[in-house]
């Protein structure tokens, strides 16, 4: 049973309610909310020097970048993908590939607007494998194969060429 503290929540929703308390007015005059989380983060942590210029920007500006962050987010706010992101339905890529297995992802043909998560599964599953088949000396244990039924309606898969010649060495098909 995983009991999280709510300060430890780490899923998407959360990364919303972040945005929004950003958005926020700040406590400390001269200080957006952003300026002031940053200043808890040590000096070496990456978010630092990931947020450079983000930290010199005017209030305003900032305002623009996080409501367009959190404008973007929205795609991901529905019951649906909040259940699959938020939740525990984590995929053991290891034991998939040394049992008999298959997973179905199925998407409603009427509603594409969840498509690229299709295709951001297949990248993971296929990078989890990849690391999977390096470790047992290039090959894994059984044949995987994709079945990617209505592949070309699904958005481009970034290198799939590559991907596709690459796992062939490695029992991946």
């Amino acid at each position: 049973e995983q009991k999280e503290e709510k300060g430890e929540e780490r899923h998407i929703i959360s990364v919303f309610k972040l945005i929004q308390d950003l958005l926020g007015p700040s406590e400390v005059k001269g200080k957006s909310q952003f300026k002031l989380l940053m200043e808890r983060l040590p000096e070496e942590h990456k978010a630092r020097w990931l947020s450079g210029a983000a930290l010199n920007t005017s209030d305003q500006a900032m305002a623009s970048v996080l409501s367009t962050a959190l404008s973007r987010l929205n795609a991901f706010l529905d019951s649906e993908i909040e259940q699959l992101l938020c939740f525990e339905t984590k995929i053991n890529t290891e034991k998939f590939c040394r049992n008999k297995s298959a997973v179905f992802l199925i998407m409603p043909e009427e509603d594409d607007s969840k498509y690229f998560l299709i295709s951001l599964i297949v990248q993971q599953l296929y990078r989890e494998m990849l690391s999977i088949a390096d470790e047992m000396g290039g090959k894994l244990p059984n044949r995987v194969m994709f079945f990617l039924d209505e592949f070309g309606t699904l958005p481009a898969i970034q290198s799939a060429e590559m991907m596709f010649s690459a796992s062939r060495s490695r029992r991946i098909s």
